[in-house]
């Protein structure tokens, strides 16, 4: 249970899902769709819906990258929260926007797994929000390290060139593609969330078509 007795509202937190953040993201038009179809069935249920967007000196603040993609139209009183950090309650004044709105549950959703939803979940918690994890409406990106965000390139299936190694590319100098599949990455962020507990805040991985269903 959350810690905010007086707290019963749930609010829909959408991260990151802007035409930079998702560009070249696993599965990205089908995670894409789903929160899509979350926002349309949250609005209709009443619950909240905000908007992370994220920026940096590779995504400027007013940058085409930076923008939230075509396929998802905030509507006009939904709150567009900007933020250099992966913490999205940090330098932000979410914790205010879920107080005001008697906040105390919050479904999270968006990109990158491995980084902004992982660090805001873990902030929501030590906050004392409980908070739902939508396990197959978040995406990020294959990497070559963990601190890497930029978007690789899907391997090669061609057969390696004769003396190379496994997932090598004759003309490729810097050995495989990527280290780390963002697939795994999300299977590993739902393992993780998906325990039931962390810190004393329920915290639950489910699937976007059980979320804001009529009863």
């Amino acid at each position: 249970m959350s810690m905010f007795a007086d707290r019963d509202g749930t609010a829909l937190l959408v991260i990151g899902a802007q035409v930079g953040m998702v560009a070249g993201a696993w599965d990205r038009d089908n995670v894409i769709a789903r929160i899509a179809g979350l926002a349309t069935r949250a609005r209709t249920s009443g619950v909240p819906v905000l908007w992370i967007r994220q920026y940096g000196p590779q995504m400027m603040l007013g940058a085409e990258d930076w923008r939230i993609v075509p396929e998802l139209v905030p509507v006009r009183h939904e709150p567009l929260i900007d933020t250099r950090c992966r913490d999205c309650f940090e330098d932000t004044d979410l914790d205010t926007l879920f107080a005001d709105r008697g906040i105390g549950h919050l479904v999270i959703c968006g990109s990158h797994s491995d980084a902004g939803i992982h660090s805001t979940m873990f902030s929501a918690v030590l906050r004392g929000y409980d908070v739902t994890l939508v396990g197959d409406a978040h995406t990020t990106l294959d990497r070559l390290t963990w601190e890497d965000s930029s978007p690789r390139q899907p391997p090669s299936r061609q057969r390696p060139a004769a003396g190379a190694s496994p997932g090598e590319d004759e003309n490729d100098s810097d050995g495989p593609d990527v280290a780390v599949r963002g697939r795994d990455l999300i299977t590993l962020i739902n393992l993780i969330w998906g325990q039931g507990s962390i810190a004393g805040r329920s915290t639950v991985v489910v699937l976007a078509d059980s979320v804001f269903i009529p009863k």
